[in-house]
């Protein structure tokens, strides 16, 4: 079993380089514990926000850029 990963998905096994300082942060955080769910988890968190930058790049292709006066608009709103 493998703690912390999706039950029953398949996985691939991947060989990356990272800088040692970023690396020694990854360790620190999880210690001896599950780094491969740890990497899992901070790529589908990328992925997803890879996702929203896409649609919001095809948004704006289709409706143009958010004014500030539409964020201000909004932000007023969510007050």
């Amino acid at each position: 079993m493998i703690i912390g990963m999706t039950v029953g998905a398949e996985y691939v096994r991947k060989s990356f380089t990272v800088q040692s300082d970023l690396w020694g942060e990854v360790e620190k955080l999880v210690g001896g514990g599950n780094q491969s769910a740890y990497i899992a988890r901070a790529l589908q968190r990328q992925v997803e926000r890879d996702r929203l930058d896409l649609l919001l790049a095809d948004l704006e292709s289709a409706n143009g850029p958010v004014t500030a006066e539409e964020i201000d608009a909004i932000e007023r709103e969510t007050v």
